[in-house]
């Protein structure tokens, strides 16, 4: 994930309170969640160039993607967003809602993530 070397700067830069980056359920979690977001890409992705950014933006994301994917997200959302990748999700969302359920949530260590 891009964000992890910014969360592992972020640590180091402001270690209180912290990250918790080395905790075993941020990292299984870390390691989890793409087999719950890239089934699920082609109903979100095609999304949010226009429910959360600006023309230039958008502009960028939708060119960027599509090299990505190797179409426009128009037809990434037509072709790909199928129910399929729904079931696909669910195991593993099933998973990650069992991690939360087991400390409490609402976060993965607990109420207050400490």
């Amino acid at each position: 994930m891009d964000s992890w070397p910014i969360a592992h700067e972020l640590e180091k830069r402001y270690p209180s309170p912290s990250l918790h980056l080395d905790h075993p359920i941020v990292v299984r979690v870390r390691d989890h969640i793409a087999k719950v977001r890239t089934p699920l890409e082609p109903h979100l992705i095609p999304r949010v160039p226009d429910a959360f950014l600006n023309p230039v933006s958008a502009e960028y994301f939708n060119r960027t993607r599509e090299e990505k994917y190797g179409m426009p997200l128009s037809e990434l959302e037509r072709t790909k967003a199928t129910e399929e990748g729904w079931e696909l999700a669910k195991a593993p969302a099933k998973q990650a809602g069992d991690w939360l359920r087991k400390h409490g949530g609402p976060f993965f260590l607990g109420e207050t993530g400490k």
